[in-house]
């Protein structure tokens, strides 16, 4: 749900999403969170909200390197990769 979400979302948005509590919502961000240490993704909190970010040690890797929405999406049959 995070990986997809275009915006930051709520601890109860997630449970009620996912049919968890926000107790055990909370637990598995937590976990999600140490799962991305020493990858180039990370968990981000601001107050309840929660996304997923791209590691800050990369921001210079990935600066400038934004593609049109239309350039990411294809139809069934068409695979595209990003790199």
């Amino acid at each position: 749900m995070l990986f997809v979400a275009e915006k930051p979302v709520g601890r109860s948005e997630l449970a009620r999403i996912v049919g968890a509590t926000p107790r055990a919502v909370e637990s598995a961000l937590a976990d999600l969170a140490v799962a991305y240490e020493g990858t180039g993704l990370r968990l981000q909190r601001s107050g309840d909200e929660w996304q997923i970010v791209t590691a800050p040690q990369l921001s210079q890797r990935t600066r400038g390197n934004t593609f049109p929405p239309h350039a990411l999406h294809g139809g069934r049959s068409s695979t595209r990769t990003v790199t």
